[in-house]
């Protein structure tokens, strides 16, 4: 039920209208009846009806400029005029305060019934479409949050500015002042797809830390990013501002998150159409993240062009390497690694080829392991943490960290199994020693050959295992050979000289005092059994 309101000057239409009119059949309450126009507006703002009936010729305030109040205060207030002049004038001018409806006198009660009915069905429409409308709105401000992060995220990623772009920034209450933008992104270091929680409990805590800034916008983007836009007149005082926020940011990650965050920077741009561009310089930057320390700074304007030529011999690298994996130089090891991923910083290369140099200098040593007859099982173990770093792709000192646990692992293995092998091919050198000591043309090219291994290596492996040389552990054997046949027999000097392998019996002597202290013949002499 609708509340109706009737003003006319003359007593006798107000008396039959507001006592013979069945108001409640139309829709309505009769809730004032008034006889001028100044009583008619007072009326109105106390009583708040939906509609007002009003004549137009009216002391103190006629018809229309009591429409003229309906339309300046009571906008959801509809007027009907009654009036007993068909006067176009009137009509035209009722029009301008948007008067529902223009009857003419004398109306009958069925007339005025259905001019009621039409303007309750209107005023119904009304207010449903009202309702309807305050319902989107009440919808709109408790979603203007996400509808603003939404416009925003669009805003970096597409290279064509917004129709309206200054209106909707208004509706959203975003405040970007300037000459100069870029965009910033904060991330998580070692997490390639942190949990949500994660992700919101960051923004929340930088939405905080940036609430009271006016030279930014921070935002989720649709990959539930920490986003900021940040803007200014000039690219150094964009950049002078982000250096500045990204240090608070800084401070309260390393003294309050368990986690390291990388913040990278796009390339500064000048219309706000272009922060696409600022965007695409931050996902750049990204590729490079790994190369920095844990909530770092980046600017991705340094990386424009960078790294796209560059190429590292993993060839030669490997080579060095396993040179001074077979020499046991765990130092040099060490250098090698150090120095490779120095360039890998040097050269400015993306995370993903750091990873297939890294993936090819592995290769190469594991097959230099293979051929050294390290076991592949326990390749399989070392290279397993490595290969899962290079996928997931995170810190470059984590990287190196495991190339370097990886090569000093196959520097270990390859020195215990040399280790093994040369205690294995001196036992067997002393043994071929022991069964041919007698044979005057034995000698260390022969032993060699007979076990067949270099010449310079078994010398080197030989005196490593035994702490001689192998003149002299051949000398050894055939001396103590030498001095057991004298003690036991009665030969000549120069038939046990040929007994232990010495053609030359005086060379023989010679060797024995040298080593005994003693001629052959003296010994013999004191030592006979």
């Amino acid at each position: 039920m609708y509340k109706v309101l009737l003003a006319d000057d003359e007593a006798l239409i107000r008396e039959v209208l507001s006592e013979s009119m069945d108001w409640e059949s139309a829709g309505f309450c009769l809730c004032a009846v008034c006889e001028n126009g100044r009583e008619a507006i007072k009326a109105i703002e106390e009583k708040q009806p939906e509609l007002v009936l009003t004549d137009i010729c009216m002391p103190y305030a006629d018809g229309l400029d009591v429409a003229k109040y309906v339309q300046e205060n009571c906008p959801q207030c509809k007027v009907a005029i009654i009036s007993g002049y068909d006067n176009f004038a009137y009509a035209k001018e009722a029009i301008q305060y948007q008067v529902g409806a223009y009857i003419l006198k004398p109306v009958t009660a069925r007339e005025l019934k259905e001019v009621l009915l039409k303007l309750h069905e209107e005023i119904a429409k009304e207010r449903a479409d009202a309702e309807k409308q305050k319902k989107v709105r009440e919808a709109f401000e408790q979603n203007k949050g996400y509808f603003k992060e939404r416009f925003l995220s669009r805003l970096i990623r597409e290279k064509d500015v917004h129709q309206d772009m200054k209106g909707r920034m208004e509706l959203y209450d975003i405040h970007l002042e300037g000459e100069c933008f870029s965009v910033v992104q904060i991330k998580y270091i070692r997490q390639e797809d942190p949990a949500d929680i994660l992700l919101f409990v960051l923004y929340n805590v930088i939405e905080e830390l940036v609430r009271e800034e006016t030279c930014c916008e921070v935002f989720q983007d649709i990959s539930n990013i920490t986003t900021l836009i940040f803007c200014g007149e000039s690219t150094y005082q964009v950049e002078t501002e982000i250096q500045r926020i990204s240090e608070v940011i800084r401070i309260y990650v390393e003294k309050f998150f368990s986690e390291p965050v990388m913040i990278l920077s796009g390339k500064c741009v000048w219309d706000l159409a272009h922060l696409g561009q600022s965007y695409e310089n931050v996902k750049r930057a990204s590729e490079y993240a790994f190369l920095f320390d844990d909530n770092e700074l980046i600017f991705g304007k340094e990386f424009i062009n960078r790294g796209a030529k560059a190429e590292v011999d993993t060839g030669e690298l490997a080579r060095q390497m396993i040179s001074r994996m077979k020499r046991n130089d765990r130092e040099g090891v060490s250098a090698e690694v150090k120095k490779f991923f120095q360039d890998m910083r040097r050269l400015y290369m993306t995370k993903v080829r750091t990873g297939m140099y890294v993936q090819s200098l592995t290769t190469r040593i594991s097959l230099f392991a293979d051929e050294a007859g390290i076991d592949e099982k326990n390749m399989m173990l070392w290279e397993k943490p490595l290969f899962e770093e290079i996928v997931d792709q995170g810190r470059a000192e984590q990287m190196e960290e495991l190339l370097l646990k990886f090569c000093l692992e196959v520097t270990e293995s390859i020195s215990k199994n040399r280790e093994k092998l040369g205690k294995s091919l001196a036992e067997r050198a002393m043994e071929y020693i022991d069964g041919n000591y007698q044979d005057t043309s034995l000698s260390l090219n022969s032993v060699s050959k007979a076990l067949a291994i270099s010449t310079s290596y078994f010398s080197a492996l030989f005196k490593a295992q035994t702490g001689g040389t192998f003149i002299e552990a051949l000398t050894k054997v055939r001396l103590e050979k030498a001095k057991e046949l004298l003690r036991t027999t009665e030969l000549k000097s120069y038939e046990i000289a040929e007994k232990v392998g010495y053609s030359d019996a005086h060379y023989f002597g010679s060797i024995f005092k040298r080593n005994e202290g003693i001629t052959p013949k003296e010994y013999a002499k004191g030592n006979k059994i």
